[in-house]
């Protein structure tokens, strides 16, 4: 046999070793980040086109939507609202002109003052 030190090699078998190109500039992009951000992009898309295609389905028929336009324009006039549009919700108790605070006071007091007992028997 001989040694692999002895057996000739043509140099067309001899290879290089491998070296390669620089990567281009457009494959250093996140390619991905952009690619799940078009995603969604068409997602919300999507959705939003579904839901005024849904809306615009699920309509009342003419004579019933009348009626409840109706009902809210009665409604809104009848409630009092606040400056952002919103129903008050806090409503404090008005005491009359007659009525002397110090008593209140005391009334109040008392009424408090007994449900501490009642808790802490």
């Amino acid at each position: 046999r001989a040694k692999a030190s002895e057996v000739h090699i043509p140099e067309t078998m001899i290879n290089e070793p491998f070296k390669a190109n620089p990567i281009p500039y457009e494959a250093t992009i996140p390619l991905y980040d952009k690619m799940v951000q078009e995603d969604q992009q068409k997602r919300i898309q999507a959705v939003a086109k579904r839901a005024r295609e849904t809306l615009l389905a699920s309509k009342l028929p003419p004579r019933m939507e009348d009626h409840q336009r109706k009902l809210m324009m009665e409604q809104m006039e009848e409630k009092p609202n606040g400056p952002q549009g919103e129903e008050f919700t806090f409503k404090p108790v008005i005491t009359r002109a007659q009525d002397n605070y110090a008593d209140y006071f005391d009334k109040q007091q008392k009424i408090f003052q007994m449900t501490l007992e009642r808790h802490k028997k």
